[in-house]
């Protein structure tokens, strides 16, 4: 008479348990990065619009924002005049917690 055991021994489960926390322990990590460089980069892309936004209103009105804060108090405005022209810039502090900048150069209509 042969003796069959079905199911798994406790070495078996330990071992699985072990792979499936040292994939966990490698993968999560990575997951939040990656999805802080997503919120980052939708950060950036809002950025830009309202670059172009102001630059529209600075071609066409001759006016727009001084230095300041936005209402959400993420980005910070900085207005300068540089020849014949405007630069518009947006400074902000990324969900990654790096700091970015970016610049827009407009002339006058």
């Amino acid at each position: 008479m042969r003796n069959y055991e079905e199911g798994m021994t406790l070495i078996e489960t330990v071992a699985a348990l072990g792979l499936l926390s040292l994939c966990c322990i490698v993968l999560l990590p990575m997951y939040i990065q990656v999805t802080d460089e997503q919120k980052t980069m939708i950060q950036e892309r809002r950025a830009v619009y309202l670059l172009e936004k102001e630059a529209l209103l600075l071609q066409h009105h001759s006016s727009g924002v001084e230095t300041g804060q936005l209402e959400e108090g993420t980005y910070t405005w900085a207005k300068s005049q540089n020849g014949n022209g405007t630069d518009v810039c947006l400074n902000w502090e990324g969900d990654n917690n790096r700091f970015y900048e970016k610049c827009l150069f407009v002339l006058p209509e």
